[in-house]
């Protein structure tokens, strides 16, 4: 059975459980128990990753009786998509008699060059429906999407401050009976920006180990947020390059190894291929290019690098697709990162415990510490809450 992630595991159901910006909200929500065609007929929710604006209109949604219909960035979202898909939906009624609610996610993810025609198409959508519409995106003010605006009730979301993310975090920790240090836990809170879906897929990643949760562990794993958002951005340009060539630089551009930058794409396939053919595809390229960096590692033939960042490059713009590519970091990423911290912590407290008792390297690691865990173990066995 599938492990659920913990951004669905812990996604809130009522609208009392959505975290922040409370005032925003109800101004949807008022909007939209009082939407009438004579008035603002779409409202465009704006702000910053993880701040519960597409979860707000789920919610609301549910909790006044509309169908939504929604058409979100991995979609094909061109010109005839809208007219002969959406625009029907939102000129008439559900099969079940519920008003339809018409919802397009990350709308300042459009593409031009793929999503042919499709802010044209939104306009007329807007003139000619006779259903609520509301739009959501983190940066509206794009020039392409200025006569959008126009027609639009504009509801701005911020960020969540650092205490409505820790006390979410919390809640979710005494539930799963995680043990981890509370400067930990406030370090996860104050590096999301106020992103609770950041937030929760840090934490998720910390607690794949059993031991308590150091804030030494926290700064390794996010101490590479830069390289995490250079990582995507090269992935992004490289899937919409002109030629290999073009791809293949920005690919190199990333300050990472090959097997890294493999892990990362690789982990993002679902994203980045989300149709049989560009799947088959995509993995054939990758265990292309996994196997000529297996030869790379055991042989030692380093002119054979450049043959991956072709593979990966070819792969990437096969897989192209319309629409903005939701990108996150993979499972295996993460782990990795753990580990590295954990050798890191680990090596620092040899060190510390040679210069307090005078005990030789091989002392501290075989003698020392195996009697130090012990203990924290039964300590830890005393105290650990009960999961539910």
């Amino acid at each position: 059975m599938l492990r659920e992630i913990w951004t669905t595991k812990f996604k809130p159901k009522s609208w009392d459980e959505i975290v922040g910006n409370e005032k925003a909200r109800e101004e949807f929500l008022n909007w939209l128990k009082n939407w009438s065609p004579e008035g603002k007929k779409a409202a465009l929710i704006y702000g910053p990753a993880g701040v519960g604006k597409s979860l707000t209109v789920e919610i609301a949604a549910k909790m006044l009786g509309y169908n939504l219909i929604e058409l979100n960035a991995s979609d094909s979202r061109t010109k005839d998509v809208i007219l002969e898909k959406v625009l029907p939906a939102s000129r008439s009624r559900s099969i079940s008699g519920k008003p339809n609610l018409i919802f397009l996610d990350e709308v300042d993810g459009i593409y031009q060059r793929e999503d042919v025609g499709a802010v044209s198409a939104i306009k007329q959508l807007i003139d000619q429906a006779t259903s609520p519409i509301v739009m959501v995106a983190n940066d509206p003010w794009k020039q392409s999407l200025r006569e959008i605006r126009e027609k639009c009730l504009m509801i701005e979301f911020s960020r969540l401050r650092k205490d409505q993310v820790l006390k979410r975090l919390k809640k979710i920790v005494e539930e799963e009976g995680i043990l981890i240090k509370d400067e930990a836990l406030e370090a996860i809170a104050e590096r999301s920006g106020g992103d609770m879906r950041s937030a929760l897929t840090d934490l998720e990643a910390l607690t794949t180990e059993s031991e308590v949760i150091s804030n030494g562990s926290v700064k390794s794993l996010l101490g590479n947020r830069i390289r995490e958002e250079s990582v995507f951005e090269a992935i992004r340009h490289a899937i919409y390059a002109k030629s290999i060539n073009e791809a293949k630089t920005h690919l190199m551009s990333v300050d990472m190894n090959p097997d890294e930058l493999l892990d990362w794409i690789y982990g993002n396939f679902p994203n980045i291929a989300n149709d049989s053919t560009r799947a088959y595809e995509f993995l054939k390229r990758m265990a292309d290019a996994d196997f000529i960096l297996a030869v790379v590692q055991k042989k030692r033939s380093w002119s054979l690098i450049p043959y991956i960042y072709d593979l990966l490059a070819i792969a990437l713009m096969e897989s192209k697709k319309g629409g903005y590519i939701r990108l996150s970091r993979p499972n295996r990423v993460s782990e990795k990162w753990i580990r590295i911290s954990k050798s890191q912590e680990r090596a620092e407290k040899i060190k510390e415990l040679k210069t307090k008792y005078h005990e030789t390297t091989r002392t501290i690691i075989f003698e020392t510490l195996p009697l130090m865990n012990f203990i924290a173990e039964k300590k830890k066995g005393s105290s650990r809450p009960r999961r539910k």
